[in-house]
């Protein structure tokens, strides 16, 4: 699945709608206001009768009190490789790395079991710890005999429990504050059924 295109259809679904998105918009705080929920940025902020906090890894902003801790999830993009038979998608070490074809090109991302105190982290930044990891897997075992060069590197967040905690995170926090997080590294996938779960709690 392409993810990029994935939330491009989901903009345009929601649009059509009537939804209203208002990117940018850096909640800092979300405090009771009566009858109603306030969304502050310091500066600015909103009022709706209904809050629902679904920012995964970055919820603990908002909800310090709940079991979230950010991990950042890094990956790579090798350059187009002639010839490459590379079919399936397959992990390793415990399922802590993972790959596959991407076109002529391989995807390969995962590692964070190897500096995991560092990578329980919101950073976005790369790390060479990580990536050096990757290369290895890629050189020694994906494809031992080529010579591969890498194209693009990336992370992302992820969010998990203090103890790899993995179960999701799907209730009401109070009165009309709702949350839906810690996908436990399973966003894409796991996404379609916990937004239906919350929405069904929320609208009630």
């Amino acid at each position: 699945m392409h993810s990029g295109k994935l939330v491009t259809q989901l903009l345009q679904k929601a649009r059509s709608l009537g939804v209203i998105f208002n990117f940018g918009f850096d909640i800092k705080h979300i405090n009771p206001q009566g009858t109603l929920w306030c969304a502050s940025n310091g500066g600015k902020e909103f009022s709706a009768h209904k809050i629902i906090v679904a920012t995964n890894g970055f919820s603990k902003r908002l909800i310090p009190e709940e079991d979230i801790t950010p991990a950042r999830g890094q990956l790579l993009l090798t350059e187009s490789i002639p010839d490459l038979k590379l079919k399936g998608t397959f992990h390793a070490h415990e399922g802590y790395f993972y790959f596959r074809a991407l076109g002529d090109k391989i995807l390969l991302g995962g590692g964070r079991n190897i500096d995991r105190k560092n990578e329980n982290t919101e950073s976005q930044e790369v790390s060479d710890v990580i990536q050096s990891a990757l290369e290895e897997l890629l050189r020694k075992v994906i494809l031992p005999e080529k010579q591969v060069k890498i194209e693009r590197r990336w992370a992302g967040t992820m969010a998990f429990g203090s103890n790899n905690e993995k179960d999701p995170i799907v209730k009401e926090l109070e009165t009309n504050l709702f949350v839906g997080a810690r996908l436990g590294g399973m966003g894409v996938a796991m996404a379609p059924m916990l937004a239906e779960k919350i929405a069904n709690i929320a609208l009630k």
